[in-house]
């Protein structure tokens, strides 16, 4: 049997790249064309409630109608057309990994309907005659229409696709397997009209920031979750992120990135950062509750959604909220804040610098209460951080005459991807003794009764583990 590295150097003879022309080529090693990250068996049913499994896929867009002209790597050829999205002039294609035509289960269709109303079903996958897991195949797609957009996301290749798209806008390699040959982003230079880049876990982790991607300065999304060794600084180029003045949402979870770099504050446009610290064998020379580390004393103000705390390496790693570092940064625009995957994070305390974001409409806690003590302390805690606010009142005005952040705040303790990681707070949802709207929070006796009290007297809404 072949071994992966002889695939790896197979896939790069099996494609010449040539002049623009319009095509996607990607690489695999199955017995069909596209290999779902998730299972091997074709005829798999994904779970609708629990996990993450889904039918996984690739899908092209074009604003204009035109053909995929489709090349298996078998000798066999097909054509399909566009097809057109219900009052939209948009053109799309979709190829399935899974036998089944719907996305996960029944009760979740695909995106469209097509332009006669009907549910659009994706393209099935494609099977190879002689059964082989053992060989390496190059599929490819020839268009005759402008491509746009190009999503190749959660499909096990064996080396990272050929992207030859000079029209190309958005371009999503996410969640892949067995990319061991890096990303040729030099190429990525060819398609000069990108504005939107999603390269997360697709292979090799890389030790400097590509210049083909931070010269791309009409760029308004990127995303490099996990493939980036930022723990050189000075070296790594991270700093020339600076010339992409167009961000608005910049993701580097994940990167070995240990600081607020001063450059993020060059970044007019950028709303949402992402800092999230990386695998845990980057933190034997850090206590992780110190991170992030600041090299400005204000944060970027535009931006909204700072997401530093997620532990979602193993949940169990950090135990603070980086108390001393965080207060006074600027957090009063922060409008989203967020601590999931952090089933090590202290609950029975909450920061006080939470108090200084006065913008917030959601805090998240997903898959961060594992334990029915870690649910209880956290609703506790939460609710003596709110009555116990100087400045609070049952209205969206506190006595500070400035807005009450914690009236209206969207509180989420659960998601139904991890069902197990987050436990409902005892008790049951019921007014306590003493208990008058917009007067009085009485005396609730369990943390249940509390999430009433928020609800009711501060009118919160709370995301938490179904009975």
């Amino acid at each position: 049997m072949t071994n992966l590295n002889e695939n790896i150097d197979m896939a790069k003879t099996l494609y010449k790249y040539e002049a623009s022309s319009n095509k996607f080529v990607w690489f695999t090693t199955w017995d069909r064309a596209l290999r779902n990250f998730y299972t091997d068996d074709y005829n798999y049913v994904p779970d609708p409630v629990v996990d993450n499994p889904y039918n996984t896929f690739v899908e092209f867009r074009s604003r204009k109608p035109g053909m995929a002209n489709v090349d298996w790597g078998d000798g066999i050829k097909e054509q399909f057309p566009m097809t057109k999205v219900q009052g939209q002039d948009n053109y799309r294609i979709i190829f399935r990994s899974l036998a089944i035509q719907y996305r996960k289960n029944p009760n979740t269709t695909w995106w469209f309907r097509k332009e006669d109303g009907s549910q659009y079903v994706p393209v099935d996958n494609h099977a190879y005659a002689d059964g082989r897991r053992d060989v390496q195949r190059a599929v490819s797609i020839d268009f005759t229409c402008d491509i746009y957009y190009a999503n190749i996301q959660a499909c096990r290749m064996t080396a990272f696709p050929i992207v030859d798209i000079p029209g190309l806008e958005f371009l999503v390699v996410s969640h892949t397997m067995y990319v061991n040959d890096g990303i040729p982003v030099d190429k990525l230079s060819r398609s000069n009209k990108l504005i939107y880049i999603d390269l997360s876990n697709v292979g090799q982790r890389m030790t400097e920031m590509p210049e083909a991607i931070t010269s791309k300065t009409e760029v308004y999304y990127l995303s490099m979750f996990n493939m980036l060794d930022l723990r050189d600084i000075e070296s790594s180029g991270i700093r020339n992120i600076k010339n992409m003045k167009n961000l608005q949402t910049l993701e580097l979870s994940s990167c070995y990135l240990d600081r607020y770099i001063k450059e993020f504050n060059d970044l007019p446009k950028l709303t949402s950062l992402n800092i999230t610290q990386g695998p845990s064998d980057m933190w034997n020379y850090f206590d992780i509750n110190t991170l992030p580390f600041f090299e400005v004393d204000k944060i970027n103000p535009n931006i909204t959604d700072f997401i530093f705390l997620d532990d979602w390496k193993n949940g169990e790693r950090r135990t603070g909220w980086n108390d001393d570092n965080m207060s006074g940064r600027g957090l009063d625009h922060i409008t989203n804040f967020y601590a999931s995957h952090s089933n090590g994070i202290r609950v029975d305390k909450l920061p006080d610098y939470i108090y200084e974001m006065r913008s917030i409409t959601r805090f998240g806690m997903n898959y961060s209460t594992h334990s029915q003590k870690r649910s209880d302390d956290f609703v506790n805690s939460f609710y003596d951080l709110v009555v116990g606010w100087d400045q609070i009142t049952m209205t969206s005005v506190a006595k500070d005459g400035k807005r009450n952040q914690f009236y209206g705040l969207s509180v989420s303790m659960y998601g139904s991807t991890y069902p197990d990681e987050n436990q409902r707070p005892t008790g049951q949802e019921q007014a306590p003794e003493g208990f008058v709207k917009g007067q009085s929070n009485g005396s609730p006796a369990t943390p249940m009764e509390k999430i009433y009290v928020l609800k009711n007297n501060y009118a919160q809404k709370w995301t938490i583990k179904p009975e």
